[in-house]
């Protein structure tokens, strides 16, 4: 769906995946990598496809990511000006407008469902407020640590069950909550 931000949450876990692996198993194995190897064969094969797609505001893999690093360094450098507002296909914009309806009510939210800033952990804190966001982050780290406490415990399946946990997590930096994502997550 030409979202660049899920593509790198992919690309994050499944550099993650063979790492994990390696460690849970004490040695590295090259089928590690196969996953890998598909989805970035996958990705450059079949993203310049995006362009036909009905309603496409296809830009291409390699210039999204240019433009994710042009726009990393424009927030940087100037945070708070027009052109910043325009980083990441807006998403700056919105994220700024985010930390202003956390501050007007931070502990319980503003209950604006309907405001998405394309950031799942701002949405939770604009939403039903900072406690709520630190309970979930919380319970995220906890689960986080004991599966690493209990790595070379956990069943293949559970850690990449784990791992596409992780996947969503990322992904969720750059994307709401939404009726057709949250409950895959909820499940895992």
């Amino acid at each position: 769906n030409d979202t660049l931000g899920c593509l790198l949450a992919v690309l994050a876990t499944l550099v993650l995946l063979p790492i994990v692996y390696s460690i849970r198993h004490r040695k590295f194995n090259w089928r590690y990598l196969v996953p890998l190897g598909i989805f970035v064969a996958a990705s450059f094969i079949l993203t310049p496809l995006g362009q036909y797609a009905p309603r496409s505001t296809y830009r291409g893999l390699a210039q999204q990511i240019i433009g994710l690093v042009k726009d990393f360094f424009t927030v940087a450098s100037e945070p708070l000006s027009e052109e910043a507002t325009h980083a990441g296909t807006d998403r700056w914009k919105l994220w700024l407008k985010s930390f202003e309806v956390i501050k007007e009510n931070p502990i319980f939210g503003n209950g604006d469902v309907y405001f998405k800033p394309h950031n799942e952990y701002l949405q939770h804190a604009c939403n039903f407020g900072i406690p709520c966001l630190v309970f979930y982050l919380a319970a995220l780290v906890i689960i986080m640590i004991k599966s690493i406490k209990y790595l070379r415990h956990l069943s293949d399946i559970t850690l990449i069950l784990l791992l596409s946990t992780l996947c969503y997590l990322i992904s969720a930096l750059f994307g709401n909550t939404m009726p057709h994502t949250l409950p895959f997550f909820l499940v895992f």
